[in-house]
């Protein structure tokens, strides 16, 4: 028989037989078993950091998204903010620009009043018309107005008299924005 034969024979007759004998063999095994886990362990831990950076952990996703959320809630909080303090402004311009718009409103309503007046005393009727600047019927030109576009004599309600209607700064926004431009045209006129 060859010894090949022989030695499965005496490890099937004799398992200890397989099982190294002396206390040096049996720590080379031990070394050489506690080597191999290490070196599984170190291959498997590279795999798991080189995966790592080829994607970002879910993490790192919730922290990009944060970050993203923060900056669009912080541009979102700006305008908010912007918009609030615009309103603000406005309403305190509109406030500092009323008794300069009120006396240039009071100047125009009793033109255009007198004009009306003279109108029904001579035709017995009011004249009425839609929006403009200037009426040649009654000779009214509200063109170089500061604060004021355009007016309008329309029927009051129970159609016995005449209501004037004044297009311009009529609300807080568009005083503001009336009054601004007075000023600029005041500092830095066009003409």
């Amino acid at each position: 028989m060859s010894e090949e034969v022989k030695d499965t024979e005496n490890k099937v007759d004799n398992p200890q037989a397989d099982i190294p004998q002396n206390n040096e063999q049996k720590g080379k095994s031990v070394q050489e078993s506690i080597a191999n886990v290490v070196e599984q362990y170190s291959s498997f831990r590279d795999q798991v950091r080189d995966s790592s950076l080829k994607r970002p952990s879910a993490k790192k996703d919730l922290k990009i998204k944060m970050k993203k959320n923060k900056k669009s809630s912080g541009f979102l909080l700006s305008l908010v903010t912007l918009a609030f303090l615009l309103a603000i402004l406005c309403g305190v311009i509109a406030y500092i620009a009323k008794p300069e718009i009120d006396a240039e409103s009071e100047k125009i309503t009793k033109q255009i009043y007198d004009a009306e007046t003279t109108y029904y005393n001579t035709f017995s009727k009011f004249h009425f018309f839609n929006e403009t600047s200037y009426d040649k019927t009654l000779g009214v030109n509200i063109s170089k107005s500061k604060y004021f576009t355009a007016y309008a004599v329309v029927p009051d309600e129970k159609k016995e008299n005449c209501e004037i209607r004044l297009y311009g700064a009529t609300d807080a926004f568009s005083m503001a924005y009336y009054y601004v431009k007075d000023l600029i045209n005041k500092y830095y006129p066009l003409d």
